[in-house]
């Protein structure tokens, strides 16, 4: 059974799904902080790794922050195409659409009939991308979620600046694929004289967990 998600939920291996952030604060609704009929409004949500942040202009942040996510699907997808294709990406036209295909709407993915560790964008990607910081996986990489030690970021990343979505895009699941999709050369990892924007640098040996009580943060670094 696959299930999209909408709340923070730790599904098998600490998979996290998208969730919405809420406030009660009188001064965003207007209301009292008593009683047993308070309104609670949403001020941000989380699911994929930087979505909002890498893609939407900053002056849309808020409202995307604010909107539910199938509403706010055609709007990121129109993001997403404006990003990859324009200055800051460069990239074709045919990755820039299996981008929109993978990421919108912003909810993460998990398939309960498989097994081993989460994995994110693993439904999607039908278990081809490979966290630069878990490597090889427990199970059959397609279980989907976010894991707490995945290096999220640097995965996101690598679809857009990289060459994962020539790699992957053959043997995905994501929706209304096309199938293989040509390298256009046009990746910003370091070679050919290109600034390596695929990853964040942030190393693996950040990601200090204490998985055995929550909210499994490790003592600061």
């Amino acid at each position: 059974m696959m299930t999209r998600i909408l709340t923070l939920a730790l599904a098998t291996a600490l998979s996290l799904a998208a969730f919405a952030s809420c406030s009660n604060d009188p001064t965003l609704t207007g209301s009292t902080q008593t009683g047993s009929t308070l309104v609670f409004h949403q001020v941000d949500r989380v699911g994929e790794a930087g979505l909002i942040e890498l893609f939407s202009a900053y002056a849309r942040h808020d409202a995307s922050n604010k909107a539910d996510v199938l509403p706010d699907a055609t709007a990121m997808a129109t993001d997403i195409n404006g990003f990859v294709t324009g200055s800051f990406g460069g990239r074709s036209a045919q990755i820039s659409v299996f981008l929109q295909n993978l990421l919108t709407p912003d909810v993460l993915l998990i398939d309960t009939s498989q097994s081993g560790d989460a994995s994110y964008l693993g439904v999607e990607t039908n278990g081809l991308i490979v966290d630069s910081c878990n490597g090889p996986r427990n199970g059959t990489g397609k279980f989907g979620g976010r894991g707490l030690n995945e290096d999220v970021v640097d995965s996101s990343l690598g679809l857009v600046f990289g060459s994962t979505v020539p790699t992957i895009a053959a043997g995905s699941n994501v929706p209304n694929s096309s199938g293989a999709i040509a390298d256009d050369g046009a990746e910003k990892d370091g070679r050919a004289g290109r600034p390596n924007l695929t990853t964040d640098n942030v190393g693996c040996g950040g990601k200090h967990f204490n998985f055995a009580q929550f909210p499994y943060l490790g003592n600061p670094l």
